[in-house]
């Protein structure tokens, strides 16, 4: 694994995600602060995920029709560019909401196509006994990224006071910076040619998804726990914020996360891991519900349980998606990837929003609440359908 494609890799994944993570934690902080309404913190939210869910059947497409490395590359560099266009328009605008929600869904098109293209470019820079340990290395720089970014933006927001058009700059540059990394990786992965048109390849891919089953319970299973999510996303940094007036807490909890993802990263590349995949996501959703129920009474148990969600949630990501990679044929690979991602946040974007319009008119505790009877609702309707999908196809 100790290559040099695989360093450029992942080091300019590092970069990308801490200042990626240092934008969005200090844009929630911001947007609180600034209008103290939830309704448009669910908007800004949701907005990356509607542009990722317009666009991700032509991101596959494209991640399976030119050069993965060249792509990846360009995508970097135009997000670059995007966070500090929107540097010098927000300077302008005088910290215009419309603006960073209009960015926001901009950067999750782009999202569409750079992540299948680099779950896709994965598999052609190792070979596939060692696919698990290598998305565990990225999943690793990924979560490295997400502990430190919380961490610094909450004290540099709220102890030094760095005004957010610092932060528009720090996530810019950083995209350049991966970008150079990128730039570096061998040339020597090329994607099979295709000869047909973008939107008949866009129906092959449909096509080849909807005969794999087991894809299918993925892209389900994806789908109503992100449902959960999307709830549990929003309503942490509004409670710890609004509620209790501590937003470093909101940074401390995503660090916390973060830190469990990369313990169980490690466990991974040390030794094989085999557990069954229906009852992550059933532990991930209990931990995630406990933390709902303890926010009200103890942010410090929260603090924990944020690390136990941590921990499961990386451990089942990174085995999906290895599975799906050593699974699907190469020339399928970017669209499969981009139809999951599609499939698994379809519902996300409407549940932030309606999430925030609820949160503003109801006390964020009886909203938790409410959470937490969602949580396990949809945990007794995965069972069903996931206890289903192992009998029809043997997954474990």
């Amino acid at each position: 694994m100790k290559n040099k494609n695989t360093v450029l890799l992942i080091s300019g994944n590092f970069i990308s995600t801490l200042g990626t993570s240092i934008y969005k934690t200090i844009l929630v902080l911001f947007i609180i602060e600034k209008t103290g309404k939830a309704d448009l913190v669910g908007i800004v939210m949701a907005a990356p995920l509607i542009g990722r869910i317009l666009f991700s059947p032509f991101g596959g497409a494209l991640a399976d029709r030119i050069n993965r490395r060249i792509l990846i590359v360009f995508l970097d560099i135009v997000s670059g560019i995007l966070m500090l266009s929107v540097l010098f328009m927000n300077m302008l605008a005088n910290e215009a909401i419309f603006l960073l929600i209009v960015a926001n869904t901009i950067q999750g098109m782009i999202s569409a196509v750079f992540t299948p293209a680099v779950q896709a470019f994965i598999p052609d820079l190792v070979p596939k006994d060692k696919l698990v340990k290598a998305n565990s290395l990225y999943k690793t720089s990924t979560e490295i990224g997400k502990v430190v970014g919380p961490a610094i933006s909450g004290f540099m927001y709220v102890f030094l006071n760095f005004s957010f058009e610092i932060i528009l700059m720090i996530n810019g540059i950083s995209f350049i910076l991966s970008a150079i990394m990128e730039y570096f990786i061998d040339n020597n992965y090329n994607t099979k040619r295709i000869n047909s048109k973008l939107f008949a390849n866009i129906i092959e891919g449909v096509q080849y998804v909807s005969k794999d089953k087991v894809v299918l319970g993925f892209i389900l299973n994806m789908a109503l726990t992100n449902i959960c999510f999307a709830i549990f996303n929003l309503a942490i940094p509004i409670y710890t914020s609004r509620e209790l007036n501590k937003p470093e807490y909101y940074s401390i909890m995503l660090s916390a996360e973060s830190l469990g993802a990369i313990m169980i990263m490690f466990v991974v590349l040390k030794r094989n891991f085999t557990h069954s995949r229906r009852n992550l996501i059933i532990l991930k959703t209990a931990v995630a519900s406990m933390i709902l129920v303890f926010s009200s009474f103890s942010i410090h148990v929260s603090v924990i349980l944020m690390f136990l969600l941590g921990f499961t949630q990386a451990l089942y990501s990174s085995t999906l998606f290895s599975f799906i990679q050593a699974r699907c044929e190469k020339e399928y690979l970017g669209r499969v990837l981009s139809l999951v991602y599609m499939g698994g946040l379809s519902v996300t974007p409407i549940t932030y929003i309606i999430s925030g319009l609820a949160i503003d008119r109801i006390i964020v505790n009886s909203f938790l609440y409410i959470g937490i009877l969602l949580f396990f609702l949809v945990y007794h309707l995965y069972r069903v359908i996931s206890q289903d999908t192992i009998r029809v196809n043997g997954l474990r």
